[in-house]
């Protein structure tokens, strides 16, 4: 169940970022398939943590597919923004910031939480369970989306 809630708040986060993506690359193209490969091993990670929950290496395979996830869609943002190469030239300092650190969190977190579990077990369940809490509430991102909607007749992608 959290893998999913997990895979579903990264889902929701590539395509919030596809919103703002008004051109693409060739090698936006590949970081996109590289993160749907990443994302496709979440379900076998999942089942050798289930397998073999406690052991630090199930809890290792566990959290690098995560922070994997995580990293690729952090590099996708950061492909698109740099010198607003995939972006609208006008999107503010504000947004791409924010789209960055809201992508870094979780697998800094994800890292963290197996750093802890080094020292004490059961950690990086407790880590799964809470770092996608924060995702699950409107951000900045979101609200300045919702402004260009209304004011240009621009609609999500």
């Amino acid at each position: 169940l959290f893998s999913f809630l997990q895979l579903g708040v990264y889902w929701v986060g590539h395509r919030n970022q596809c919103a703002f993506i008004e051109r693409e690359d060739h090698k936006l193209r590949w970081i996109a398939l590289a993160f749907l490969a990443a994302v496709a091993l979440v379900p076998f990670t999942t089942q050798v943590l289930g397998r073999y929950p406690f052991v630090q290496l199930a809890e290792f395979i566990y959290v690098t597919n995560l922070v994997l996830v995580g990293a690729l869609l952090t590099w996708h943002w950061r492909h698109a923004t740099h010198r607003r190469r995939l972006v609208a030239d006008d999107l503010p300092d504000g947004v791409i910031r924010a789209g960055f650190e809201r992508t870094v969190f979780a697998p800094i977190v994800y890292v963290l939480a197996f750093l802890v579990s080094l020292a004490t077990s059961r950690t990086v369940l407790l880590f799964a369970v809470l770092a996608p809490l924060p995702y699950l509430f409107p951000h900045v991102m979101d609200a300045f989306w919702g402004a260009v909607e209304r004011i240009s007749g621009r609609r999500k992608r």
